[in-house]
């Protein structure tokens, strides 16, 4: 793989959508610290990490892992920095009843 151009698809994306790495790091569940290495390309990404990151930023893994394809705006695009915290902590609380039942 070619870390360092999926590094940068990631970061310009990410710009994109007004993502700190912080947020995209909370709301995906990977440390922004590394994705911060990964977009620098001193880091790789799981398969399940791709997918996450593509879900979040509504772009295509085709774009971040081989520069192929439009991306689509992202989730959060439009939205106040009010709101996208009111966001995540929905996503939050659905997370934390989901894994409660078990993942039923």
């Amino acid at each position: 793989m070619r870390w360092k151009q999926i590094g940068e698809r990631i970061e310009k994306v990410r710009k994109q959508n007004a993502l700190s790495l912080r947020l995209l790091g909370e709301i995906t569940g990977i440390s922004g610290q590394y994705l911060g290495q990964v977009e620098k390309g001193k880091g790789g990404l799981s398969v399940e990490s791709v997918v996450q990151l593509c879900n979040t930023m509504n772009v295509s893994a085709d774009y971040l892992l081989f520069g192929r394809g439009l991306t689509a705006g992202g989730v959060v695009d439009g939205l106040s920095a009010e709101q996208i915290d009111i966001t995540l902590e929905i996503a939050r609380r659905v997370t934390y009843f989901v894994n409660s039942r078990g993942g039923e």
